[in-house]
């Protein structure tokens, strides 16, 4: 009940990935079926959406909040360390797009992202979702395998 008052005040799908350069240069067809198979997903703050090493195959838009994407190293051993090394990369906002790297490649995530404000909200794009939308799109059915 809490998830659908949230989601109540955020833009459609197809609005978020409207407003992204992604929506300039889609064909109007094939953003509305991407936007179709997009699932809005609410993170609260410390909650991990990707964790490195791990294979998943979904990307996500950003549409509300913030997320802290963090990497750890493993390397050789440092004078005054254990050879890891661990830290913040990247601050990601609206618009943001993570895990399309192992979306179409089917690899394992370079990096852990979490939701760095109180409310994360993304639009989830899973590969076989994906995989139906274009294929009713009619477009590079082939595209993502």
């Amino acid at each position: 009940m809490a998830a659908q008052r949230i989601l109540m005040g955020q833009p459609t799908p197809l609005k978020t990935l409207t407003a992204l350069p992604l929506g300039a240069v889609c064909a109007p067809g094939l953003l509305e079926a991407m936007a179709a198979s997009a699932e809005p997903r609410i993170f609260l703050i410390g909650t991990e959406i990707k964790t490195q090493g791990a294979v998943d195959q979904a990307m996500h838009v950003i549409s509300n909040g913030v997320c802290r994407v963090e990497r750890i190293e493993q390397g050789t051993v440092a004078m005054l360390g254990f050879g890891i090394e661990q830290g913040t990369v990247a601050m990601l906002g609206f618009g943001s797009v993570f895990g399309d790297r192992t979306f179409w490649t089917k690899g394992r995530c370079n990096a852990t992202v979490r939701a760095a404000t109180p409310i994360v909200i993304t639009l989830r794009v899973g590969r076989e979702r994906a995989n139906d939308a274009l294929e009713a799109f009619g477009a590079l059915e082939c595209a993502v395998m």
